[in-house]
């Protein structure tokens, strides 16, 4: 199993997995999960977080409801996330991507979110992030609903 990153290309949106076994049932076990989350992990320039529809599997691309996101100094795979409530009013931040390498993007973000997810291991997640993470998980989010945010210059 090799992944690669699939620059400069929009990445399409995802649908969601209703259930965990659906993994097994698209051909992607959990040591596919697992290598995902490592190679994530392995990424230089200070990477934070990853969808998995950002990456090719053996040439093809990976297209599951899913993301690694770095927050608390832990890096964690994030199945089927949802962003169930926004709270306040949204900012402009200047980000950078794996996708867009070497351009900056502009983008909405919102300080504080209320979101959902499924562990590894099944385990419905349901938390209130802030600040930076909440700002990873929205990035990571809109990769995989094929929502590409502006990039600067252009």
């Amino acid at each position: 199993m090799k992944f690669k990153i699939i620059p400069n290309q929009q990445t399409p949106a995802v649908p969601p997995i209703h259930y965990l076994h659906a993994l097994l049932d698209l051909g992607y076990n959990i040591k596919a999960c697992e290598k995902f989350l490592s190679f994530a992990m392995r990424q230089k320039n200070h990477c934070v977080g990853l969808a998995a529809n950002q990456l090719s599997l053996d040439g093809k691309r990976f297209e599951v409801n899913m993301f690694a996101i770095k927050h608390n100094h832990q890096w964690d795979l994030i199945l089927n996330p949802k962003i169930l409530q926004y709270y306040g009013k949204p900012k402009i931040k200047i980000e950078r991507c794996l996708t867009w390498i070497g351009k900056e993007i502009e983008a909405y973000r919102y300080n504080k979110i209320e979101i959902e997810y499924l562990t590894l291991k099944g385990t419905t997640i349901r938390d209130i992030i802030y600040d930076f993470e909440a700002q990873i998980f929205q990035h990571e989010y809109n990769h995989l609903m094929g929502i590409e945010e502006k990039i600067m210059g252009s």
